[in-house]
């Protein structure tokens, strides 16, 4: 039987353990999320950080989860102020063949869920490398020319699918429930480059965010979504590039690295996407 691709994504995140990432590997996630803790103090000075801010402390009243460098807020509202922290000065990393800031929308949700849970450091780097690996598959996906002529904004789109994967991977999901996270992801997904030159360009990546810890949250109370999130059309396209995207994979992580603008990308491309090929590339 053939497996869609949501499916078979869902089944690499919830199959993927510690174990499996190498060493170096593991170095580079924690690398990343250094980078990304200091964007996250840098955007304390951001512009427009005060309005979302105020935004993120009206979303409910509890203060169980940390914000970057500020006091606690809710879950939602941590998520929220976290992923527009980490944007809000635009330094944090970018995967260059789709244009996604991606630790935003990963980073951020897993933040909150693993402060939750009181998640190991081990499942924690496990959780962050499934979600930048979700993001950057599910972006190569769109086949990226044509999905930016059409004015799409990568973050708000595929973002929201990168978070659901890691808050799913720390609360444990199986394949199928991980599949109903990516259905309730994608459901979410939106945002164009028709905000370019405003602060909603960035606010994109913290809805992104929140997007994908609300695809967790609500799959983990049991509520389904469709099973393959993708269009007939797209999926057919999918499975007829299968064996050219396998052959493709290792080419366009490369590139990433090449154009990369600082260190961190680097580590990012090259390191989170660990094994786009074998576990991924050629599955439909």
């Amino acid at each position: 039987m053939t497996t869609t691709p949501t499916a078979e994504l869902a089944r690499f995140v919830a199959e993927l353990k510690y174990e499996d990432l190498p060493p170096g590997i593991r170095e580079r996630v924690k690398d990343i999320l250094l980078d990304t803790l200091a964007s996250a103090i840098a955007g304390r000075h951001g512009e427009e950080t005060k309005q979302i801010r105020a935004l993120a402390a009206s979303l409910g009243s509890s203060r169980e989860a940390t914000v970057i460098g500020e006091e606690p807020l809710s879950l939602a509202g941590a998520t929220l102020l976290n992923g527009y922290l980490i944007t809000a000065v635009t330094v944090c990393d970018v995967h260059r063949p789709t244009l996604c800031h991606t630790t935003p929308v990963v980073v951020a949700p897993a933040l909150a869920i693993a402060e939750r849970e009181g998640t190991s450091g081990r499942a924690f780097l496990t959780a962050i490398a499934a979600g930048l690996e979700s993001t950057v598959r599910v972006g190569l996906g769109t086949k990226y020319p044509a999905f930016r002529a059409r004015g799409w904004h990568s973050p708000g789109v595929i973002g929201p699918f990168g978070g659901a994967a890691a808050v799913g991977k720390l609360l444990r999901f199986d394949a199928e429930r991980q599949r109903h996270a990516f259905g309730l992801a994608g459901s979410q997904s939106a945002g164009t480059f028709a905000q370019w030159g405003t602060p909603t360009i960035k606010f994109h990546q913290a809805r992104g965010a929140l997007s994908g810890l609300l695809a967790g949250l609500l799959a983990n109370e049991g509520f389904t979504a469709s099973g393959d999130h993708q269009p007939a059309r797209a999926r057919a396209v999918a499975r007829s590039d299968a064996r050219q995207d396998h052959r493709r994979a290792r080419r366009t992580i490369e590139d990433g690295v090449r154009h990369a603008r600082h260190a961190a990308l680097e580590r990012q491309v090259q390191g989170a996407a660990f094994d786009a090929v074998r576990h991924f590339g050629c599955a439909a």
